[in-house]
């Protein structure tokens, strides 16, 4: 069996600032920490044998770490009206998407205004 493999992690809050402020070794070495909890074979590769990409959201110039996270009320009330359009205006992002605060979720509102505007135009 394959050696290779991929880990993936994301930090949020207080977590994600104490990750902001680690090197990358640091960073890595602290993620292994954590996966041999649930993972212990992830300990016997040598770090300079590992891959690894980090980006933080908190220091990102236009998402500053945000993201659009309703409580469960504000869900029930405002999430179908998010991405109903207004005359020949349609409304897409993350925040319309079940997969909020996600690439995907801004993808999938894409599509779906999209596909809208294509059924709009055809009939």
């Amino acid at each position: 069996s394959s050696k290779t493999g991929i880990l993936h992690s994301y930090k949020k809050g207080e977590y994600s600032l104490a990750m902001d402020a680690l090197s990358s070794e640091q960073k890595i070495a602290s993620l292994i920490d954590e996966w041999s909890e649930i993972l212990p074979e992830v300990k016997n590769y040598p770090l300079s044998d590992l891959q690894s990409i980090t980006y933080s959201w908190n220091n990102d110039p236009w998402s500053k770490a945000g993201w659009a996270y309703p409580t469960e009320a504000q869900e029930e009330i405002f999430f179908n009206e998010l991405k109903q359009r207004e005359g020949k205006i349609h409304f897409a992002g993350d925040h319309t998407s079940v997969t909020r605060g996600w690439l995907q979720g801004a993808l999938e509102s894409g599509i779906r205004a999209a596909q809208e505007v294509h059924y709009l135009t055809k009939n």
